[in-house]
């Protein structure tokens, strides 16, 4: 494995320990955990530095680096979350997008699909990454306050506090507006991908059927009532396995077909 790749898995291990340490949520912990945060950000950096510089560009790496960043971007915004310093439903927004687009690379790469990536997506990373540093600030300035206040729930800094708020609602927003700009981009394999998770289900209640209608289903009888299970001059219903396994080829060379003329279609 290469020092950039190394790196990158590092960024993944340093991930959960950031996390502990975030949510148990004590000063000494919290300022532990800003600083595993921050080597874990760096090494973002210089993997692809180096990667770049020293001819190190792999297409393990290509895919493996931006999981780790939202692995680690996402373990973060959910941990404050937790904490109640940011909202539960603008992480989760933020966690759906970047599961759907992850998904869409992951099926692109396998297929030999080209991938159009913008910078518009690294600045998306970039402010999440600035959201999370800003969130560690503003946690290691309020704790020891909050910790000595009678109540523990004041607003300390309500300045800070209100930037980060309006903060976490432009980078939801940027967020998706990313995700749609990428889906846009390619909408091509998006629509060959949707076309065959619809044929896979197509295709899927169709064998379902087919099996239900080959072992009898409810067992209706020749008047449309049901069948009485103890009268025992009625022999049991066999399935015809040939019948089945006939169809469900006959179904699977119509999809793949039917993928294919999708495929071409779709093709510049």
């Amino acid at each position: 494995m290469s020092f950039p790749n190394q790196l990158t898995v590092l960024r993944i291990i340093l991930t959960p320990v950031a996390l502990v340490l975030l949510l148990m949520n004590d000063v000494i912990s919290i300022q532990v955990a800003t600083g595993v945060f921050v080597v874990a950000s760096l090494t973002d950096w210089y993997d692809g530095h180096f990667a770049r510089k020293y001819g190190y560009v792999t297409n393990w790496g290509k895919s493996l680096d931006p999981i780790a960043d939202k692995i680690l971007i996402t373990a973060m915004l959910i941990g404050f979350a937790i904490l109640k310093y940011v909202k539960f439903g603008l992480v989760i927004i933020i966690v759906v997008r970047d599961i759907i687009i992850t998904a869409l690379r992951g099926y692109m790469m396998v297929y030999g699909k080209p991938v159009t990536t913008k910078m518009v997506a690294k600045w998306k990373t970039f402010t999440q990454v600035g959201l999370v540093y800003a969130l560690f600030i503003y946690i290691n300035l309020d704790l020891p306050y909050s910790r000595e206040s009678v109540s523990g729930s004041e607003v300390v800094f309500p300045g800070f506090k209100l930037f980060i708020d309006n903060y976490m609602l432009f980078v939801t927003a940027f967020t998706v507006i990313t995700g749609v700009i990428y889906l846009a981009d390619n909408w091509r394999p998006v629509k060959i991908l949707f076309w065959r998770a619809y044929r896979a289900v197509i295709s899927f209640r169709m064998i379902s059927a087919l099996r239900k209608s080959a072992t009898g289903g409810l067992n209706p009888g020749l008047n449309g009532n049901a069948i009485d299970h103890n009268d025992s001059s009625r022999s049991p219903v066999v399935p015809d396995e040939n019948r089945i396994e006939k169809s469900t080829k006959s179904i699977g060379k119509s999809i793949n077909g039917d993928q294919q003329n999708s495929e071409k279609s779709a093709a510049p």
